[in-house]
C-alpha cells in the first residue's frame, strides 16, 4: 500500500503505526469489543517499544549498536548445534543393553543412595462393618500372591478399595498420606513387621509390605534404570561428538586443509 494512502493511528517521534498493521493482531471473527481491546493493547506495546528503541539509539555508541559480529557468532553456533543434533539423530543407537545399565549402577552405588524410605506394598481400605474381617486380616498377613489376589476380590465384594501403587517402589511418606496414623521415625516403624493395620471411624486400613529399602541404602535399580539409560545415552552422544570433531580435524589435516602460521 502506498505510504500516502495509509491511515496512521499512532506516532512516536518520526515513526508511524498504520491502521493496516492492526489486521495481523486482531483475531478473525473477534467481537467489536475484543477487537478494540486487542488493538489498544497492541498500540500501547508498540508505543513503549518505539520509545525504548529511540532511547537506546540516542544513548548507545555506534560500536555498541553494531551487532554484526554477535549475529555472525550466533549464526555459527546455531549451525553447529543443528548439525550436531542431526548427526546424533542419524547415527545414535538408542538401544541400551540392560547389562550395561546394571554395570553402571553397581559401579556408582554411592551416587544412588536414598534420602528416604521406599516400599513395595499394597493398601486395602475396607469398611468396618463388613463380615469376615478376619479373612482380610488373614490375607494381609500372607506374602502369597494368591492371598493378594484374594484381598483384591474381598475389596471388590465388600465395597473396599485396593492399590498396589502400580507395583513399583513408592515413597513411604506417600503411603502414610493414605493412612490415619502419624509416624515420626519411619525406619523404626517399618522394622516392626510386614503389615500395617490401622482404622478410623469408618474403615480399616491393611498394608502389606513386600519389600522395604531404607534411607542410606542404594535405590533399587528397577526404580532408576530409565535414568541410568539416559545417563549412558548422554555419555554416548558426547563420545560420538568428540569422535566427529577428531575425525573432521584429522581428515582436514591429512588433506592439507589446515595450516598454522607463525604469529
Amino acid at each position: 500500500m502506498p505510504e500516502e494512502t495509509r491511515v496512521p493511528i499512532a506516532r512516536v517521534f518520526d515513526i508511524y503505526l498504520y491502521q493496516d498493521e492492526l489486521k495481523e493482531v486482531i483475531p478473525e471473527g473477534a467481537s467489536p469489543e475484543d477487537s478494540s481491546i486487542a488493538a489498544d493493547n497492541f498500540i500501547d506495546l508498540w508505543v513503549k517499544k518505539q520509545l525504548m528503541l529511540k532511547k537506546a539509539d540516542l544513548n548507545l555508541t555506534p560500536e555498541q549498536k553494531d551487532f554484526e559480529q554477535q549475529l555472525e557468532d550466533f549464526k555459527q553456533k546455531l549451525l553447529i548445534y543443528t548439525y550436531r543434533q542431526k548427526f546424533i539423530e542419524q547415527k545414535l543407537d538408542t538401544n541400551t543393553n540392560y547389562e550395561d545399565i546394571a554395570t553402571y549402577y553397581n559401579e556408582n552405588l554411592q551416587g544412588f543412595l536414598l534420602n528416604r524410605e521406599v516400599v513395595k506394598a499394597y493398601l486395602a481400605k475396607i469398611p468396618l462393618n463388613v463380615p469376615d474381617m478376619h479373612a482380610a486380616l488373614k490375607f494381609v498377613s500372607s506374602a502369597s500372591p494368591i492371598d493378594s489376589a484374594n484381598m483384591i476380590k474381598f475389596c471388590a465384594q465388600y465395597g473396599g478399595s485396593f492399590t498396589n501403587f502400580n507395583g513399583i517402589y513408592t515413597d513411604f511418606t506417600e503411603v502414610l498420606t493414605l493412612l490415619p496414623i502419624t509416624v515420626t521415625n519411619h525406619e523404626t516403624f517399618l522394622k516392626q513387621g510386614k503389615t500395617i493395620i490401622a482404622e478410623d471411624e469408618g474403615f480399616k486400613y491393611l498394608v502389606r509390605l513386600y519389600d522395604v529399602v531404607y534411607k542410606g541404602m542404594p535405590e533399587p535399580l528397577e526404580s532408576i534404570d530409565h535414568n541410568i539409560k539416559e545417563i549412558l545415552l548422554t555419555k554416548k552422544k558426547k563420545q560420538m561428538l568428540d569422535e566427529l570433531e577428531m575425525n573432521l580435524f584429522n581428515d582436514a589435516l591429512n588433506h592439507k586443509n589446515i595450516e598454522y602460521y607463525t604469529y
